[in-house]
C-alpha cells in the first residue's frame, strides 16, 4: 500500500524537481539529463497490515523525454520507517517529504526524504513525531548501481552540494535536526561515504 504516491510523493517531486536548481542546489537539472528523464518511485509497505506503512522502498525510472518509454530502473533500495513513538496511539499519521539533486552534465542523481510518524498519546493527548532523515542516490545510466544511508531520529533541515576539502569533488552536506541538536555531514556523491559527520548545539534553554 503507498497512499502517498499520488497524494504527496509526485507532489513532493514536481516541487522539487522545479525549485531544486533555483533555490536548494546549485548547478541542478535533477530530473532531466543527456535526453532522458528520471521518475523517482516510492513504495511503502505495511507489513502487518496496522494501516502504518513499516517500510519504504526507493527506486528511479528512466524514460526517454517526452515519451514513455523506459530505458531502465535503478536499483531499488529499503528503509524502515522509524517506530511509532506512542505507546498507546490514539492516532497516527506517516509521511515523507522528498527533494531531489544532481549536478549538471553528471549522471549521478539523489533524493533526500525526511521521513516522519506523528501520533497522539491515548489518554493524555500527548502528540509525539518521530523522524528518519534518507540519502538514496542511484546512477541514472544504471552504471555504479545505486546506495542508501539513513539516520534514525532526525529530521532534515537542508542540503547543499559543497566541495567541504577543497579536493575539486562537491560532496553532498546533509543538514540535520534533533531537538536542541544539529548534524552536518558530508557525504560522497559516487559511493555514499561518510567523510565528516558533526554533531552541534543549536539552542540552549536558561
Amino acid at each position: 500500500m503507498n497512499k502517498y504516491l499520488s497524494m504527496m510523493g509526485c507532489v513532493a517531486m514536481a516541487c522539487c524537481c522545479a525549485t531544486a536548481s533555483a533555490d536548494q542546489f546549485q548547478d541542478t537539472d535533477a530530473s532531466f539529463m543527456n535526453g532522458d528523464v528520471f521518475v523517482p518511485l516510492i513504495t511503502e509497505t505495511d507489513t502487518d497490515s496496522d494501516g502504518v506503512p513499516d517500510k519504504l522502498t526507493m527506486r528511479y525510472n528512466v524514460f526517454v523525454a517526452g515519451t514513455n518509454t523506459k530505458t531502465l530502473s535503478t536499483k531499488p533500495r529499503t528503509v524502515a520507517y522509524p517506530a511509532i513513538p506512542c505507546t498507546n496511539p490514539a492516532s497516527v499519521t506517516d509521511g515523507y517529504y522528498e527533494r531531489l539533486t544532481g549536478l549538471a552534465g553528471k549522471s549521478r542523481r539523489h533524493s533526500i526524504l525526511d521521513m516522519h510518524i506523528s501520533c497522539v498519546e491515548n489518554g493524555s493527548g500527548a502528540e509525539k513525531e518521530a523522524h528518519r532523515a534518507v540519502l538514496y542516490s542511484a546512477n541514472v545510466t544504471g552504471a555504479g548501481g545505486s546506495w542508501i544511508k539513513s539516520w534514525n531520529g532526525w529530521g532534515v533541515t537542508g542540503a547543499a552540494h559543497v566541495d567541504w576539502d577543497s579536493d575539486s569533488v562537491p560532496e553532498i552536506m546533509l543538514l540535520l535536526q534533533k531537538g536542541n541538536k544539529g548534524r552536518v555531514l558530508f557525504v560522497r556523491m559516487s559511493d555514499g561515504t561518510i567523510e565528516a559527520d558533526n554533531i552541534y548545539t543549536v539552542a540552549v534553554s536558561k
